[in-house]
């Protein structure tokens, strides 16, 4: 028959099976599998060694019966399930359903039993076990763990001469016998990390082993080259296929950064990449035997100090120029210009110290108490790792790309900026390098101002330092004047000592409003005042290599 079902019905039907399904997909389904249920059979061996360790089954599994034990003067029975021995646990039937005990049944030996006794030669190991008397046919329990001194134990042996090994799980006993302990040489491996961290610690190998290679490490400025077996580094130890025979030191090879490497320190939220500059020597004038050596390597700011970040350190601003960059450039971005030199260390020394740097400079006398200093007394601790001014020879050395192709480098100097490839003294390119009078002008209100230009805009010299040619001259450690610079070997040269011949600072690089002929690597300028601000004076931050 037909039943009449009204439309009202049927759309509240519907939307009821609707809302029900929409109820069941929200409602996560219950997991029909429960995670599986594990027991702990725990053994008491009542005296018998070695002591089993408790085993964890799953339900309704099996345990695995434990290795011979031995017990002095008594037998193995068998594993019971209760303290009684009323019943023998089968581990070949009995499933495991809750955690449970088994214990050791130990019954003395009878007249009838056929024993042999078992004795050990422990070799002078200790603690050397003590003879097992063992039914016929039955297995060994294999004695606890022992040591001696400088070696490694490497098992048991039926014989002296360590033919053939005694297996505990396989092999069983029909006469007296003897087991024989078998020590094969430990020898100590140790790691010079020549100051990488963190330094491994010594290891103890068997004879005939390897030595596990230890982890990463670290250090300062350098790469690992890897672990030698000597000193000189004439042969790399290979972890996976030397062994040790002997006692032995592996030394750790560090390699210096390749030039130009580099690193980014975030100041006062100011972030001030470095690159790095290996030592190496040169040739600074036309006479040959004039060879400048720098022994330790160093980090040189990549760019100039930036307005921004001397604002950031020092909480003012000395710039003087036109506060208009030209287009395209940001003025926090152009270098800092118009300190004095001794505002220029008082700026080092507080950068180190917002950096947790030990300063280079001390500063006394200073004059005014407040604001750019214009007269003071400075001294520097070169052994410091704080920020400071380059001397001029790592100026020198890092503007003509630190190149180490040939040591002494004799032409670096020569060239007509930095970054050139051109011949000696070329400088048709220099445009692409260096802001100068040529290139350097905006125009501000009508006319054409020189001026300095945001860092970095300019390509960079081979170890990717900008501006090392134009822009700002850049403040130098080194007192002197301009026809004065020492002949022969330098070493490490940080100039004459500051006296009344020698009472200007030097500078070097060039800037916006020179000429090309004032921007050649090897021109030097010491005719700056100390506490005479220029706006032609800016400031590029060093920090040694450790």
């Amino acid at each position: 028959s037909h039943v009449y079902t009204s439309p009202l019905k049927k759309a509240f039907l519907g939307g009821l099976a609707a809302l029900f399904a929409v109820i069941l997909m929200a409602c996560p389904m219950e997991d029909t599998e429960p995670d599986q249920k594990t027991w702990t059979v725990s053994f008491n061996a009542d005296g018998g060694t070695p002591a089993p360790e408790p085993q964890t089954i799953p339900d309704g599994g099996y345990a695995t019966e434990p290795a011979a034990m031995a017990k002095t003067d008594l037998k193995f029975e068998g594993w019971y399930k209760d303290a009684a021995f009323t019943t023998k646990w089968d581990f070949a039937q009995d499933t495991v359903s809750s955690d449970l005990t088994l214990y050791a049944r130990w019954v003395p030996f009878e007249a009838d039993d056929q024993t042999w006794t078992v004795s050990f030669n422990a070799d002078g190991g200790t603690p050397a076990p003590e003879p097992q008397t063992v039914i016929d046919g039955a297995k060994v329990a294999e004695p606890a763990a022992m040591t001696k001194a400088n070696k490694g134990f490497e098992g048991w042996y039926k014989d002296a001469a360590f033919t053939a090994q005694w297996d505990f799980a396989q092999d069983t006993v029909s006469s007296d016998i003897t087991l024989y302990a078998r020590w094969i040489p430990m020898w100590t491996v140790s790691f010079n990390a020549d100051g990488g961290t963190p330094a491994p610690v010594s290891q103890t190998v068997t004879d005939g082993g390897h030595a596990t290679e230890p982890a990463a490490m670290a250090k300062e400025d350098r790469t690992f080259g890897g672990w030698y077996k000597d000193a000189a580094f004439t042969a790399q130890w290979d972890f996976a296929q030397d062994t040790v025979s002997s006692d032995l030191t592996l030394y750790a090879r560090w390699v210096l950064f390749e030039a130009g490497r580099q690193i980014s320190h975030t100041i006062q939220g100011v972030t001030v990449p470095f690159r790095f500059v290996p030592p190496g020597s040169f040739q600074y004038t036309a006479t040959t035997t004039d060879v400048a050596a720098i022994t330790q390597a160093y980090w040189l700011s990549e760019t100039e100090v930036t307005q921004e970040l001397y604002q950031a350190v020092l909480g003012y601003n000395p710039s003087a120029l036109p506060d208009t960059p030209a287009a395209g450039e940001t003025q926090a971005k152009r270098p800092a210009e118009n300190m004095t030199w001794y505002d220029a260390v008082e700026f080092c020394n507080a950068l180190s110290k917002a950096s947790g740097r030990e300063p280079v400079y001390t500063i006394t006398g200073r004059n005014p108490a407040e604001g750019s200093i214009t007269e003071a007394t400075v001294s520097a601790d070169f052994t410091k790792n704080g920020f400071r001014l380059p001397t001029e020879m790592e100026w020198l050395w890092a503007a003509m790309g630190a190149d180490k192709t040939a040591q002494p480098n004799t032409t670096g100097y020569l060239k007509g900026y930095a970054g050139s490839a051109e011949a000696a003294g070329g400088q048709t390119n220099i445009g692409g390098y260096a802001w100068y009078t040529s290139n350097s002008g905006i125009t501000i209100e009508g006319s054409e101002k020189k001026v300095t230009h945001e860092v970095g805009k300019k390509l960079p010299n081979e170890l990717f330092l900008y501006d090392m040619t134009g822009n700002v001259d850049e403040w130098l450690w080194d007192w002197g004047a301009s026809s004065v610079l020492p002949s022969g070997a330098l070493t490490d040269y940080r100039g004459p000592e500051a006296g009344t011949t020698y009472k200007y600072k030097g500078r070097k690089g060039g800037r916006f409003n020179a000429g090309a002929t004032y921007l050649t690597i090897k021109t030097r300028s010491f005719a700056s005042n100390p506490g005479t601000p220029y706006n032609t004076n800016g400031i590029r931050l060093l920090y040694p290599s450790r």
